[in-house]
């Protein structure tokens, strides 16, 4: 690990934090990871997709969206059992009126976004399977 990213990260770590909660800053920083790792072809696509924008400044987008729209609650988790050996959709991701389903039922639609060909935007990784 470089040393700057490891003094981030570590600063990150030693700021109080909310309960459990990553917090902009956290959102922030895996962000500007996440973003230094890409391959060329997924750095075109997301330029392609964010336009001007940056992982990093939209990393907090769906927390700032959950305050408005609280149908998008459960789309941030997904909670499966401790004693549970493994993820069941009927179990796990149940719609919960005026709090929606569950992260995974979201990302699977949002992946059928992507590849849709006919949508602004979408089918931008072809060829990247799921």
């Amino acid at each position: 690990m470089r040393r700057p990213t490891a003094l981030v990260l570590l600063a990150v770590l030693l700021l109080p934090q909310s309960l459990g909660a990553w917090g902009r800053v956290g959102y922030q920083v895996i962000a500007n990871v996440a973003q230094q790792r890409l391959s060329p072809a997924a750095r075109k696509a997301v330029a392609e997709l964010l336009k001007s924008a940056t992982l990093a400044s939209i990393s907090n987008f769906g927390d700032d969206y959950r305050n408005s729209h609280p149908e998008t609650e459960r789309w941030h988790y997904v909670d499966i059992p401790i004693t549970a050996g493994h993820y069941d959709a009927a179990r796990d991701c149940q719609n919960v009126p005026g709090e929606g389903d569950c992260i995974i039922a979201e990302i699977d639609r949002l992946v059928v976004t992507l590849r849709d060909r006919s949508k602004p935007g979408g089918n931008w990784l072809p060829g990247l399977s799921y």
